[in-house]
């Protein structure tokens, strides 16, 4: 059983799929041949192992800036390998124009100050040809508190707390990047298939 850190991960994992209702989105078309998918910024792999479950035929590769997550490689399927890579950082010659999906999740936190070219850059890099990119993020800065009626201050007080958090980050976490992020890719010369915007489930709005 996953504890710390991974399990908090599972949960994540479990909100998004929950959320959005898929893995892949609807529009992103799987096929008949093997393909090779890449999940940057993969934490424990949860994304991964479920997706190999789904379509069992394809190659998955993980890569993450550390490996203190990684499940242990004996454990994973044989078509999912997990290795260490900076996603801001240049990108090695063998992932170049390698995959035909890469999915990334939940990097808002680590772009400073708007500048999410170097990853954007290197995302688009990563992909064959006519190749998928799938990204996923939750907008922190429309993070709300408010009370239900019946609830109790330390209830709100824990809510507002996670709100003051953002706050105090958000000069470094300027969520300009992920409001222009469809036009960005636009001008990246990508053909933009969706650009979802999602209220959260009432049943996943309460902290």
């Amino acid at each position: 059983m996953p504890v710390g850190g991974s399990l908090l991960l599972h949960l994540q994992h479990w909100i998004f799929t929950h959320q959005l209702g898929y893995l892949l989105h609807p529009k992103i078309s799987v096929g008949s041949n093997p393909l090779k998918i890449a999940d940057v910024a993969c934490g424990n792999a949860a994304w991964l192992l479920d997706l190999a479950r789904q379509h069992p035929k394809h190659d998955y590769v993980g890569l993450d800036i550390t490996p203190a997550h990684f499940p242990a490689a004996g454990n994973l399927p044989a078509n999912i390998r997990l290795h260490v890579l900076d996603a801001f950082a240049e990108l090695p010659s063998e992932h170049v124009g390698a995959f035909d999906i890469v999915s990334i999740r939940t990097i808002y936190s680590a772009v400073i100050d708007a500048n999410v070219e170097p990853l954007l850059s290197n995302l688009l890099k990563m992909l064959k040809p006519g190749g998928y990119l799938q990204w996923a993020e939750n907008d922190a800065s429309t993070l709300t508190a408010r009370a239900p009626e019946g609830m109790g201050m330390n209830a709100m007080t824990s809510v507002a707390s996670v709100q003051k958090f953002f706050s105090r980050h958000q000069g470094k976490m300027d969520p300009e990047w992920l409001h222009n992020l469809a036009s960005t890719l636009e001008q990246h010369g990508c053909e933009v298939l969706a650009d979802d915007i999602i209220d959260p489930l009432p049943e996943l709005s309460r902290a």
